[in-house]
């Protein structure tokens, strides 16, 4: 395992009041300005406190993101202080932070961002250097995961020079880990690593198909990832289910980018005559409709739409498919706020089949959060059981599912992490 404190981190504006600026962790009901202790507000000396007003003033005049205005006076005042040497986690320095690859070019709204900053704030540095930092923290910033292990949201973005240097995989062997106090992350191998093996890590969905995940990594990073994942066989490949059609011979039609009419089988090579992309382009637009009713309506009028969807899609597409696994996330949430814990339990085991298959390995990092939610509902289920045979099947299930999300967690995060003792701690309890 590594570890990497933050050179600088900057809490999103999500969580503004809700976690410690210096600590992150999570603020009681009588904190003030930020902060849990007198320790962490002197930590955040006055000089950085006063950057804030800047920032946002820089963010109204230029219609850039503050929250990435923010992070770039937070790392040019950093630069600023004397190195510290932090052993352990290791915190690199402004100049291996300068070392790093910036993404091209610099939008013109965080070109006039940092202008105004620079104008606002001279003393941390001129505009050409401080929209360079911009470039260097689109390019190699890391949210910092959230402290509650139920959450998937970032509750600050960090940047860490040593972490920036792993390279990309779709089938990555070591994940990030974060969530420990002051903005430190881990990388913590998925699988048993030989000598000379390279260490890679995800940047991107790794649900997403094949061709999404490409697209995602040239317009972020800059390059179109060749990892043996994105490289393998379409036909050889859980990739294909996640783009494919239904054939009739039980395998499945993609895009062969042959601009031949209709979608090739990956087994039998029968052409489709564009059924399946009709049905993909009709699932994909059925999803939209069914979110925007979900924002604003609410999960009873969206509930029936997302059944539908994959009721009509599912025979045409296959269980696996992308728009289908992301139809099932907020259909699980209708489910468990209308307190249908069975059908609930039915979409979640739906997801993490669709997770394991995909993700091998990685699916340790993705799927904890989905096991504890399945337990839960297996569990609710099960205790309205009368007949105590059912009963004690079902929750024989829950204890299997909070098991696995303590062992995945176990992986990712580390058997002390109060997250692996939660999920172990429910499966001792049932």
């Amino acid at each position: 395992m590594l570890q990497e404190r933050a050179v600088a981190f900057a809490v999103r504006d999500c969580y503004a009041g809700r976690v410690c600026q210096n600590c992150l962790c999570e603020l009681g009901a009588g904190s003030a300005d930020g902060w849990c202790s007198a320790s962490c507000s002197s930590a955040g000396c006055s000089a950085w406190r006063a950057l804030e007003g800047p920032v946002l003033t820089a963010s109204a005049v230029s219609g850039c993101d503050a929250e990435l205005l923010r992070l770039v006076a937070a790392l040019a005042f950093e630069a600023q202080q004397p190195a510290l040497s932090i052993e352990p986690p290791f915190r690199a320095t402004s100049e291996d932070v300068a070392s790093l690859l910036p993404s091209a070019p610099v939008a013109d709204a965080v070109a006039a961002g940092c202008a105004e900053l620079a104008r606002l704030l001279p003393n941390l540095g001129d505009s050409p250097s401080l929209a360079r930092m911009a470039a260097l923290i689109n390019n190699n910033a890391h949210g910092i995961g959230a402290v509650d292990a139920e959450a998937s949201t970032d509750i600050a973005v960090g940047v860490f020079p040593l972490l920036s240097m792993f390279n990309h995989s779709c089938a990555p062997r070591a994940t990030f880990a974060s969530g420990a106090p002051g903005g430190v992350m881990h990388v913590r191998a998925l699988t048993a690593l030989a000598s000379g093996d390279e260490i890679t890590v995800p940047y991107i969905d790794l649900y997403a198909p094949r061709h999404v995940r490409c697209a995602a990594t040239m317009a972020t990073k800059g390059f179109v990832c060749a990892c043996p994942r994105c490289t393998a066989p379409l036909s050889e490949s859980f990739d294909r289910l996640l783009c494919g059609a239904a054939c009739r011979c039980g395998d499945v039609c993609c895009d062969d980018g042959s601009g031949a009419p209709g979608w090739a089988c990956v087994a039998c090579g029968v052409r489709d005559g564009g059924a399946g992309k009709a049905a993909a382009d009709s699932a994909a637009a059925a999803l939209q409709a069914a979110l925007h009713v979900l924002q604003s309506s609410g999960h009873a009028a969206a509930e029936p739409l997302l059944v539908a969807l994959l009721q009509e899609f599912e025979p045409l597409l296959n269980a696996h498919h992308a728009t289908l696994f992301d139809a099932r996330t907020p259909l699980l949430n209708c489910l468990r706020a209308r307190g249908d814990a069975a059908a609930g339990a039915q979409q979640c085991s739906a997801i993490v089949a669709s997770m394991e298959g995909a993700l091998g390995a990685a699916a340790a990092r993705e799927t904890p959060a989905f096991l504890c939610c399945l337990g839960a509902l297996i569990e609710k289920q099960a205790r309205s059981m009368a007949r105590e045979v059912v009963r004690k099947t079902l929750l024989a299930r829950a204890r299997d599912a909070y098991r696995k999300a303590a062992a995945a967690r176990a992986v990712c995060l580390g058997q002390d992490h109060p997250a692996t003792r939660e999920a172990a701690a429910r499966a001792a309890y049932i």
